[in-house]
């Protein structure tokens, strides 16, 4: 997936940076570096973004399950 292709899906979604780096497990630094072309876009990544914008996968399903995980990492306990 080339920058262009990652901005045009991402814009398709309605997706920012920073949903970006929560909904692939990744850094805001590291989704500018794709944008950028500075380091490739994971095959991983390109094939969630693809099927979500296919209509392949449940937006809501994925909305609730990333709504969970920030409020699981919320609620643990801080680690030293």
């Amino acid at each position: 997936m080339s920058p262009d292709d990652l901005a045009d899906v991402a814009q398709t979604l309605g997706l920012n940076t920073s949903d970006l780096a929560l909904l692939t497990g990744n850094t805001i630094r590291a989704v500018q570096y794709w944008y950028t072309g500075k380091n490739p876009v994971p095959q991983s990544v390109a094939l969630l973004l693809n099927a979500m914008a296919a209509g392949q996968l449940d937006m809501d399903w994925i909305a609730n399950e990333v709504s969970r995980l920030i409020e699981a990492k919320a609620e643990a306990p801080a680690s030293v």
